[in-house]
């Protein structure tokens, strides 16, 4: 199986999707993409914004299903049944600054509103966490359990 996460950079979906399909991804999540024209179990979208959001897609062998968010889970850290040849909940992740829970604090928060997501099967998170050293000093450790 093949996993592939690449931050689009608000870039169009039909011209990433080419670049896409020649790395054989069974399952892509690509973060800040413009919506693509066809939304089915084999792409996904989740935004606001119809020029930046965050699509998750699959190869034929896959299908895509969104799972219900919880009250209070960060946005963009979407939970997706992955059906296919190797079954799995994918946690499809795009952490943003501008919200309550911004950054890797969306990840950690989401490991503890979904225990029992955790606790029935494989679980995949894959994205654009947007952790980096230099954010450490505006997410106190305390909020960010390793």
């Amino acid at each position: 199986m093949r996993l592939i996460t690449w931050n689009a950079g608000r870039g169009k979906f039909a011209k990433k999707a080419p670049l896409l399909a020649a790395m054989g991804a069974d399952i892509a999540v690509i973060p800040e993409i413009v919506k693509p024209e066809i939304i089915n179990e084999h792409c996904l979208w989740f935004g606001t914004n119809p020029n930046q959001g965050i699509a998750i897609t699959s190869s034929p062998s896959y299908t895509l299903t969104p799972l219900p968010e919880k009250a209070g889970a960060p946005k963009y850290v979407i939970p997706i049944r992955v059906n296919g040849p190797i079954s799995f909940t994918l946690f499809a992740v795009w952490t943003i600054q501008g919200q309550e829970m911004p950054y890797i604090r969306a990840v950690a928060t989401t490991i503890d509103i979904y225990p029992e997501i955790f606790d029935q099967g494989p679980v995949v998170m894959l994205g654009d966490f947007n952790a980096n050293t230099i954010w450490d000093k505006i997410h106190p450790s305390h909020l960010n359990p390793s």
